[in-house]
């Protein structure tokens, strides 16, 4: 299987540290679609549960010690991303790693992920291509899996590896349009 972060959609199955619970404290409740990281509430306790709302799910906080995003088409690496804190960021919270926190993603500068386990996650959900979110946990050096993003993001740079990806894939040269595309800031 896939190794990833212990879930559930049940919050009766979250307690507290040391108890039974499928899930302890801290875990990161979710919403069912979301977009870059804005959805996630950090539950320390029970009354936290409350007050966050209905999450669709709720995730196993694991300690990160690196967080990469793996850009993965038809079984290959197109690019390995490492998400880092911008000196500048006035947030720091290390438990909730999204941009309005100051978190990027940038070119490695740990050492790379297992990349077959990306390529994995994509072929277990049978697409052909996804932006696989992985961390290393801290500690113990366990990569899993917490997303495969659908819809990756497509600047400049990801647009010429999945169009190239694309176009070897399919043997079609030269999309109408793409090579038109404009991508300056102006």
């Amino acid at each position: 299987g896939i190794p990833t972060p212990a879930f559930t959609r049940d919050k009766d199955r979250i307690g507290p540290p040391g108890s039974d619970a499928a899930l302890t404290y801290p875990v990161l409740g979710r919403d069912k679609s979301h977009s870059a990281g804005s959805d996630i509430d950090l539950i320390m306790q029970e009354r936290d549960i409350e007050l966050s709302g209905q999450s669709h799910h709720y995730v196993q906080y694991e300690p990160v010690a690196t967080e990469f995003r793996v850009q993965v088409f038809n079984g290959d690496v197109l690019k390995v991303h490492e998400k880092l804190l911008r000196t500048e960021a006035d947030n720091d919270d290390p438990h909730i790693r999204n941009s309005e926190n100051g978190w990027v993603f940038a070119n490695p500068r740990s050492e790379r992920p297992d990349t077959d386990i990306a390529i994995d996650a994509v072929d277990a959900l049978d697409l052909e291509f996804g932006a696989v979110d992985l961390i290393r946990v801290e500690g113990t050096g366990e990569e899993l899996v917490l997303e495969v993003n659908t819809a990756p993001t497509l600047d400049e740079a990801n647009m010429e590896r999945y169009g190239q990806a694309i176009q070897d894939y399919t043997g079609i040269v030269g999309v109408p349009g793409i090579d038109a595309m404009d991508f300056s800031d102006d």
